[in-house]
């Protein structure tokens, strides 16, 4: 349940306390991406459940306040390279969408076409580029 996902956010959080700065290790890093990630998939879930998918002005607010889904994936794509880091630039620039933010949509999506040139899904980034972010307002 999003409440359960809430929870172990704060359960993860707790976790990274115990680590002093310049000692984060690939555990660290993994939790802050799960963070993100957790944010990022209950912010879309009440989306959908509050049926803002086509209010843009609602929506673009709602993702706004969802401010947690920005500053863990933020932290994940600034953190050295993991496997997690694609996806984390991925949905980082689906939710700028989201918040209607087409510049910084659009700066990370081609950040991440250019750090993921090999990438088996870069036909989708490149369809998220020339059609989601383009046909922003």
């Amino acid at each position: 349940t999003l409440k359960d996902i809430k929870k172990g956010n704060d359960y993860l959080k707790k976790y990274m306390g115990t680590f002093k700065a310049g000692t984060e290790t690939a555990q660290y890093h993994f939790s802050v991406y799960m963070i993100g990630m957790n944010s990022y998939n209950t912010m879309v879930a009440e989306i959908e459940a509050k049926g803002l998918k086509t209010k843009i002005k609602e929506l673009n607010a709602y993702a706004a306040s969802c401010s947690d889904v920005e500053k863990y994936l933020v932290q994940t794509i600034k953190a050295p390279a993991q496997k997690w880091t694609e996806d984390a630039f991925y949905n980082l620039g689906i939710y700028y969408i989201y918040k209607g933010e087409k510049a910084k949509a659009k700066e990370t999506i081609e950040k991440l076409i250019a750090t993921y040139p090999q990438s088996t899904k870069i036909e989708d980034y490149k369809g998220v580029l020339n059609n989601a972010i383009a046909k922003m307002k």
